[in-house]
């Protein structure tokens, strides 16, 4: 298949969370698999500074009947896939992605309306037809939009079936209901069963409602997404899609995420020899200054600092727990009232707590492998990737049942009954309580029951979660939506 597969990050490239580590790990297989994939995605400042190769001087968008925007684009690779970026200063050269730290931009509408458009007439002007349109979440929406509106009448893109993947349905892209027009759009989609919503422009809608299928990146965030309470306000337009609504599993980069040839960690390590998981928490217990010693339990989190990843029940679980006989190290960026409470307990608890404000991968790949537990509480997770990372690198997740998590980490029972199968620790609550109790749970497996923590890390060193099986899922949802467009 030739696939045009748009997205606003990837990883290697930009990486603001999971999407972009999906956005390059998927394509990669497929093009494994002997599939033809392209990407296309903004040419952000940080991209602009390293002046990829040019292989287009200009390329003509027309967004309205009207009125034309233009970009440049520019090409590089990433894990043997083909990446074109749009260079359009006004839209992607500036500080942030989404938003300026704090807020999000007012123009992201228009911004991503365009990476939807000019995606389509980038694979027009480099001669590349695709059999599939492959887009995700809010900021590639309007591309289903456009394909089946703008282009669907055309020889050439008119045997092209699209796929929309909802990655996190509660990021919706709303934007001003007055620029309808502005966007290529026509009044009568300012209907709520359409694109509007309050008065917006919904730009996840679009992709729900236009492409050919869609799916969540989890069976259970799949069934999340139709019940009231966790859809997000759109559980009708996904239960009006049917059985064109599906739930997918995302996979792993173990080539990226390896203990055996992880570049980044102090010493490789596998489940059949621990002693290099071991030297891997001692040098980051140096490195960020805790006492340094294998026989204490390193609890870690790594995340957006958000709502829905639980802090509003974690940061009170580890005011509870950070005390002697119990580390914590903290990776993340994001939502300011979070980030203060974090560098408060840490400055409260210097012996044994470390928060690290930002991003580094590196230094993710660090704590991975010198934790004993991860901690990942979300409120909802639709798939989840660090819980795969941890069980890979030997740190027993410590997660929220629900979506993805559900999923992937397999729960100790209370009596031990299925020790052979577990790889986790859930918790059923949101309360902090519950979390705290499951902490305390884990703290006491790793002192009193060493045998019950060893299995719980053997098991999950041994679960595999990969891009091999989660590709041949996408190409049979590529080829239904194929032959669904055959049939309209």
């Amino acid at each position: 298949m030739k696939i045009l597969y748009l997205s606003s990050e990837v990883q290697g490239l930009l990486k603001t969370g999971g999407l972009a580590d999906v956005s390059r790990a998927l394509p990669a297989e497929l093009v494994n698999k002997g599939h033809d994939i392209r990407i296309v995605m903004p040419c952000y400042r940080s991209l602009l500074e390293k002046d990829f190769p040019v292989v287009l001087p200009t390329l003509i968008v027309p967004m309205t009947p009207t009125e034309n925007e233009y970009c440049t684009v520019r090409v590089t690779e990433i894990s043997g896939v083909t990446v074109y970026l749009l260079e359009h200063h006004k839209y992607f050269s500036r500080h942030g992605v989404y938003d300026d730290g704090v807020t999000g931009y007012i123009d992201n509408g228009q911004r991503f309306a365009f990476l939807s458009k000019a995606g389509l007439e980038l694979a027009k002007a480099i001669g590349f037809q695709p059999d599939i349109l492959h887009t995700s979440d809010w900021q590639t929406g309007l591309a289903a939009y456009y394909l089946r509106a703008h282009y669907g009448y055309t020889d050439y893109f008119a045997k092209t079936a699209s796929v929309h993947t909802v990655h996190n349905g509660s990021y919706q892209g709303q934007t001003s209901g007055a620029l309808w027009y502005q966007l290529g759009l026509t009044e009568d989609l300012m209907r709520p069963e359409m694109l509007e919503d309050y008065g917006q422009i919904n730009l996840l809608k679009a992709g729900i409602r236009f492409a050919d299928k869609v799916n969540a990146v989890s069976p259970g965030y799949r069934d999340e997404l139709l019940d009231i309470p966790t859809s997000h306000g759109l559980n009708q337009m996904y239960y009006s899609r049917g059985e064109d609504f599906v739930g997918l599993l995302n996979g792993c980069d173990y080539g990226e995420w390896n203990p055996e040839t992880d570049p980044h960690i102090a010493q490789n390590y596998s489940a059949d020899d621990l002693a290099g998981k071991a030297a891997c928490k001692m040098a980051l217990q140096k490195e960020l200054g805790l006492t340094v010693s294998d026989q204490i339990p390193m609890f870690a989190n790594i995340s957006r600092l958000t709502s829905q990843k639980g802090y509003d029940q974690l940061i009170p679980a580890l005011q509870r727990i950070a005390r002697d006989g119990v580390q914590i190290v903290l990776l993340g960026s994001g939502d300011p009232h979070y980030a203060h409470q974090l560098e408060e307990l840490a400055h409260q608890h210097p012996e044994t707590v470390r928060f690290i404000y930002g991003y580094s991968e590196p230094l993710s790949h660090k704590i991975e492998a010198a934790a004993d537990y991860y901690l990942m509480p979300s409120v909802f997770e639709p798939c989840g990737l660090n819980q795969i990372y941890s069980l890979r690198y030997g740190a027993v997740p410590i997660v929220r049942r629900t979506g993805g998590l559900a999923g992937t980490v397999v729960p100790l029972n209370d009596d031990e009954s299925n020790l052979q199968q577990a790889t986790g620790l859930h918790v059923i609550s949101t309360h902090p309580d519950e979390l705290t109790q499951l902490i305390e749970r884990a703290i006491w497996i790793w002192y009193h029951s060493k045998a019950s923590f060893l299995a719980l890390q053997q098991n999950g060193m041994a679960a595999r979660f990969t891009w091999d099986q989660a590709a041949n899922d996408y190409l049979a949802l590529y080829q239904s939506a194929l032959d669904a467009r055959r049939t309209t």
